[in-house]
């Protein structure tokens, strides 16, 4: 997890962004799994399982990654060259940086899956730079003397899951620490606009489940195609 950017004077907005499906074309974890772990049947039943409350997040996103039998590096070759990113938050995360906008990725990814792939989008120091709060990844060492061991396994990492939620990673708290932390001492009048952009409740959710939930909690909303139309709707709010 990468720090946030020092913001010398209280900022207009604090933009919160998803990252799979959002920066990227298509969900990057999904993609892995489907492609190198257990396959698109069994990964839809287990986004199915979740939505209707079957298992929890947490729980999915830990048996859907232990069924990749890849290297983290042959993960991440693998993803940086099937997975596409929108080259609009480019365009979008500069503008930002220029007005003292910040922008922080919160993701249910894998943090150096994550890392690799904005490496491909945006310049080194600013791949670097942009806060990222996400899951992980630890070593995972197995005995190869064990009765159980696999001689075939190839994993060599486990995910190591960001907090103790069933999510894996709670958003929503993450917010709340992130937006504590950037507003030490600004005043209640000087407090920017928090915005959000994702594509899904859930990871796996569609976009349909995000539109009924924010109805259902009053919570106002726009609909978004790509980063073209995220900067003009925050131009206009800036």
């Amino acid at each position: 997890m990468s720090g946030p950017e020092q913001v010398s004077t209280p900022p207009k907005i604090v933009f919160f962004t998803d990252f799979d499906g959002t920066i990227t074309t298509i969900d990057s974890n999904d993609y892995l799994v489907a492609k190198l772990g257990y396959g698109e049947k069994l990964l839809d039943q287990s986004n199915l399982d979740v939505l209707e409350g079957r298992v929890s997040l947490r729980e999915a996103l830990v048996d859907q990654m232990h069924s990749i039998n890849y290297s983290l590096e042959d993960c991440i070759e693998f993803q940086c060259k099937f997975i596409e990113l929108d080259h609009g938050f480019v365009t979008f995360y500069r503008w930002a940086r220029a007005f003292n906008i910040p922008v922080i990725i919160l993701s249910g990814g894998l943090q150096p899956l994550i890392r690799a792939l904005l490496a491909k989008l945006l310049d080194p120091e600013e791949a670097s730079a942009i806060e990222l709060h996400s899951n992980d990844v630890e070593p995972e060492v197995i005995d190869p003397e064990a009765i159980d061991a696999d001689v075939h396994r190839r994993r060599n990492w486990k995910v190591k899951l960001h907090d103790e939620s069933d999510f894996g990673f709670d958003k929503a708290a993450r917010i709340r620490k992130s937006t504590e932390k950037l507003l030490q001492g600004v005043p209640e009048s000087s407090r920017p606009a928090l915005l959000f952009a994702g594509d899904g409740v859930l990871t796996s959710a569609p976009l349909a489940h995000l539109v009924k939930y924010c109805e259902g909690e009053n919570i106002g909303f726009t609909p978004f195609d790509n980063w073209e139309e995220i900067l003009r709707i925050t131009q206009a709010i800036s």
